[in-house]
């Protein structure tokens, strides 16, 4: 409710400069409402990035995109066991000059957005729950950021997401981990274990 929103502008507002805040809102919707959302996300709450639901479209994406200064992550392959329902569904995609067959959806998520990163501000997310697809993932779209959760209480593996996910330079993803420090004994520990 609206306590949740005002502690949530709290937390975002408490994160100190320079350190980049990304609001894991999974939005999505008609373009003139995706308007409103990218405006509360970067305007009202003062994130730097926002994870985007593409099922609808680039239209959808665009008031997103829109700003350079800002990021968005787009649901490539979730993390959850569900992610399978429709992430994993085999297309045959009309028209596509770079792959011939079938791939599956969130392989089509992966070369949309290698097209609509024309700002250089539009990543994936992909869980680290699957690694092998997160490996898919960066061979179709090697240059992009992907934002990687599922390492910890939902069981993706560190090592395994490092080595499928990250860039041949050593970069290319983030790696939130939130209840596995946020509600572990000792959450020091658990971050310099991570670490």
């Amino acid at each position: 409710g609206f306590a949740g929103v005002q502690i949530l502008e709290e937390v975002i507002a408490a994160v100190p400069d320079g350190i980049p805040v990304i609001l894991d809102a999974k939005r999505g919707d008609i373009a003139s409402t995706a308007q409103a959302y990218a405006q509360a996300a970067f305007e009202a709450m003062g994130a730097h990035a926002v994870t985007v639901n593409p099922y609808l479209g680039y239209d959808a994406l665009e008031p997103f995109l829109a700003d350079p200064q800002r990021g968005v992550f787009l649901l490539c392959k979730t993390s959850n066991p569900g992610a399978a329902d429709l992430q994993d569904l085999q297309i045959s995609p009309a028209g596509s000059s770079r792959w011939h067959g079938q791939r599956t959806l969130y392989e089509q998520v992966a070369l949309l957005a290698q097209n609509w990163n024309q700002n250089d501000n539009l990543g994936l997310v992909v869980g680290a729950t699957y690694p092998q697809d997160l490996g898919r993932v960066r061979n179709l779209a090697p240059d992009l950021w992907i934002l990687v959760p599922g390492v910890g209480v939902q069981g993706g593996d560190l090592e395994s997401a490092l080595q499928a996910g990250l860039r041949r330079d050593g970069l290319g993803i983030l790696l939130p981990v939130s209840r596995g420090l946020s509600q572990a004994a000792d959450p020091r520990k658990a971050a310099l274990d991570l670490r």
